[in-house]
């Protein structure tokens, strides 16, 4: 008996010892940026921003009656069937078209303060529900949960969105991309896939690698393979849930609480917006995705810009670095003391932020 207690013994001490060479040697080395510079505050010029201190008002009053007389709603049908919902706003004089890909969990409604400032700075926009996200079909029944079965299927869809939605009504007006975290994953995998679709592209804060947060990346993709054989591909990752209807402002991935609360309202009032949680299926597949976005980074050969969060705590730096530096015409703004959600930020931030996005599609 004491033999086989010394064996066991033996055998977890070696496991740990394994686990812990994993975290220590098996992490990716963190690679600097080339081409960085940090986000100039002193970009402050434009009248047409939302003030913070009357934001719910200004949203209900100002922004939402403007983007009214542009909007309209629609579905389209990916070959397979699926029906996947979009908005666009067409100004009769635009001077290029943006197409928007949201972040994980996210939704069309929340960017109706970006959308503002597109369409005031006289671009056209199109935006699209990614599948399992808002208003669009979804490969699960539970109503909190983001699953899908691979990243391909994401960049697809947005081939055909953009197919049958955007290019029928940019024509031969220039089209440009923004996209936010995952959307900036499914950007940069799209941009790689498909050249000639857009002639500039904003990744901000995109999800090139996954801060898995006390479970290093060298455990988690492991523990994700072995959740997959047992049958737990749906199961909530951990530190996930569904949505509980409880506000947690300190915790977000925005430093506005006025963003934060309006946004937030929008999730109480509609159940499609409720999509809450990933499972350990989508976990695996992005991960592959930022794997492959990273990898292939140099064929994208148009202008990109990418936006790095200094206090970001849903994606790492490293992923965003490569990329910016295997691109040829790449280059990266970081935002030291700002979130995850830049367009979320508060005025102090966001104003420059949006100054800066606006500086690059208009001259870059």
């Amino acid at each position: 008996m004491n033999k086989k207690k010394i064996h066991y013994g033996t055998l977890f001490t070696l496991l740990a010892v394994f686990l812990i060479a994993c975290v220590y040697f098996l992490q990716p080395a963190n690679v600097p940026a080339q081409n960085m510079q940090v986000l100039d505050l002193s970009k402050t010029e434009n009248s047409f921003y939302i003030d913070e201190s009357n934001y719910e008002s200004s949203m209900r009053h100002i922004v939402i009656p403007y983007l009214d007389q542009y909007r309209s709603t629609g579905y389209f049908t990916e070959p397979e069937g699926a029906k996947l919902y979009y908005e666009q706003y067409l100004l009769p004089d635009a001077k290029a078209h943006i197409a928007i890909s949201h972040g994980f969990t996210e939704f069309t409604h929340k960017y109706q303060e970006v959308i503002y400032y597109f369409l005031k700075s006289g671009y056209s926009v199109s935006i699209m529900d990614h599948r399992g996200h808002g208003y669009s079909d979804r490969l699960t029944n539970d109503p909190y949960l983001v699953q899908i079965d691979s990243f391909d299927t994401y960049v697809s869809d947005f081939k055909t969105f953009m197919d049958q939605v955007v290019k029928p009504s940019a024509k031969d007006m220039p089209c440009y991309l923004y996209a936010h975290s995952m959307g900036g994953a499914i950007g940069a995998l799209f941009l790689e896939t498909y050249p000639g679709y857009f002639d500039k592209a904003i990744l901000t804060s995109p999800m090139l690698e996954i801060n898995s947060g006390s479970i290093p990346m060298a455990i988690a993709k492991p523990f994700t393979k072995l959740a997959l054989l047992t049958g737990f591909d749906e199961a909530y990752l951990v530190g996930h849930s569904p949505f509980t209807g409880i506000p947690d402002f300190s915790s977000s991935c925005t430093s506005s609480e006025a963003r934060y609360d309006y946004a937030f309202s929008q999730r109480i009032n509609e159940p499609r917006f409720q999509t809450f949680a990933g499972c350990y299926n989508w976990f695996s597949e992005a991960t592959k995705a930022t794997d492959q976005a990273t990898k292939n980074a140099a064929r994208v050969e148009i202008p990109v810009l990418v936006f790095q969060s200094g206090m970001d705590t849903l994606v790492k730096d490293n992923g965003q670095n490569i990329f910016v530096n295997q691109a040829p015409n790449a280059s990266l703004i970081r935002v030291e003391h700002a979130k995850h959600e830049l367009y979320g930020a508060q005025n102090e931030v966001l104003i420059p932020y949006f100054n800066t996005v606006l500086d690059f599609y208009e001259h870059a």
